[in-house]
């Protein structure tokens, strides 16, 4: 019921903007209608002026529109539209389908979310989406998201994010080699950052702020979505070729356990695996050695401590830098 209710408002609202359109048209249309013809009887050819106007009137008169929402048919329309309402923070799409139901739409939603995240590391849900509903009827359908914090807190952060992104950039700099390059971001974000203090009103303790870049860049408590969102945000302004990826860790005693998340970046036309959030941890340990443990390697050595769908990213098979 909430969704067909969604529906009809958004329909309703649709209608009501292209009904007011009309209606500023019509009104110019009118008066200029009005004055030419008070001039034509004055002239004497009130007929011919009734006759014009009758002929004009109904020529001018349009049907009633639909309202103009995409049509969704595909995986790459759904997740383009949904990759749309997650940069606007949106409440809700409407659209038309004709080939989709909504289990499909609800089997795509995850595999979609995957994908923008691997790419767009400021305006992804980080872990601020709750719910995902997506109803069909008739042909018109509506999906709706459910946010756990508000529309204005989410859009500000991620403008501070991408700004502070900019300033580590440009500190930076792009004179040295692309390992210099990386290597001084990995650096910058251990100096900075502190992995989040445990919340244990989240899932797993794991602060939902701390899942975007922002959290890695201006409020320095990220979890590891937070380091390689931030990462890949500040790789990408210095034209370094970056993913984000994500996993499964694999515990000591050899069970696959919580997901996890890191980049993939490209250093002199090959593809390397970089996880910032455990050189951070490790660095700790080992201040020497530690900030480099997972710095540049390859698919072979990281395969020991974590799984992931290899064939959705590129291979890293050219051995640790």
């Amino acid at each position: 019921m909430i969704l067909i209710n969604t529906w009809k408002k958004l329909r309703e609202e649709k209608k009501q903007e292209d009904a007011s359109t009309s209606e500023t048209a019509e009104e110019a249309d009118t008066g200029d209608t009005a004055e030419q013809s008070q001039q034509a009887d004055t002239g004497d050819t009130t007929e011919q002026t009734q006759q014009a106007d009758t002929g004009d009137t109904s020529g001018d008169a349009e049907e009633e529109k639909e309202p103009e929402y995409p049509v969704i048919n595909t995986y790459e329309e759904f997740r383009d539209c949904f990759h749309e309402a997650i940069t606007n923070v949106d409440e809700s799409c409407a659209f038309y389908t004709t080939d989709v139901d909504y289990k499909m739409m609800l089997d795509w939603m995850q595999p979609a979310l995957d994908e923008i995240k691997s790419t767009d590391f400021l305006n992804n849900t980080g872990g601020d989406l709750e719910y995902f509903y997506v109803g069909i009827y008739g042909g018109e359908g509506v999906f709706t998201l459910t946010w756990r914090r508000d529309k204005e807190t989410i859009l500000r952060e991620r403008e501070e994010a991408d700004a502070e992104a900019q300033r580590v950039a440009d500190m930076i700099g792009t004179g040295g080699s692309e390992y210099d390059i990386v290597y001084k971001v990995n650096q910058y974000l251990i100096d900075t950052d502190e992995y989040a203090p445990k919340d244990n009103s989240a899932p797993k303790g794991i602060p939902y702020k701390s899942h975007c870049a922002y959290a890695g860049l201006v409020s320095h408590e990220p979890c590891c979505e937070g380091y390689a969102f931030a990462a890949g945000l500040v790789l990408q302004k210095l034209g370094i070729e970056c993913m984000s990826e994500c996993g499964d860790v694999i515990e000591n005693d050899g069970s696959v356990g919580g997901g996890h998340a890191w980049n993939l970046v490209k250093v002199d036309g090959n593809w390397y695996q970089l996880d910032i959030c455990w050189n951070d941890v490790c660095g700790r340990y080992d201040a020497e050695n530690g900030c480099l443990t997972y710095f540049l390697v390859d698919d072979d050595f990281m395969s020991g401590t974590r799984v992931w769908e290899r064939d959705k990213f590129p291979a890293c098979d050219s051995g640790t830098y």
